[in-house]
């Protein structure tokens, strides 16, 4: 189900009513692929390829140390937690944007379920 850029209201809660909301219900957990459809995916992506290629992102670090592994056989990606109001993160920012008006949507539909916030994305890259 590929969305374009500009998501209507009604578009968002049908979204939510018909797909996540019942996820949410029965798994605790929901996806949907093509969210941000292709326009707003590729400049997510771009966003975070930047932040790779200028250093932005650190290894991945584990909880604790385990005698004899590598941390790069478990953990090879990079990472930066970001709010989206840093420079060079606007798609990322309308990501999550996108990301606050669906749980405005959900919040009242969990039932004694509740989402209490959303933290900073974690941008990933795997190498």
């Amino acid at each position: 189900m590929p969305f374009i850029e500009h998501i209507s209201y009604t578009d968002l809660e049908r979204l939510a009513l018909e797909r996540l909301v019942p996820a949410l219900l029965s798994h605790g957990f929901c996806y949907v692929d093509g969210l941000l459809g292709d326009l707003a995916g590729s400049a997510v992506l771009d966003q975070v390829m930047e932040m790779h290629r200028s250093g932005q992102l650190q290894d991945g670090r584990l909880a604790g140390s385990i005698p004899g592994v590598s941390r790069r056989s478990i953990r090879g990606d990079k990472i930066a937690w970001v709010n989206g109001t840093e420079r060079g993160c606007e798609a990322i920012s309308f990501l999550l944007n996108l990301i606050d008006r669906l749980i405005s949507v959900c919040a009242s539909r969990l039932g004694d379920k509740a989402i209490r916030e959303r933290s900073k994305v974690r941008t990933l890259h795997q190498v």
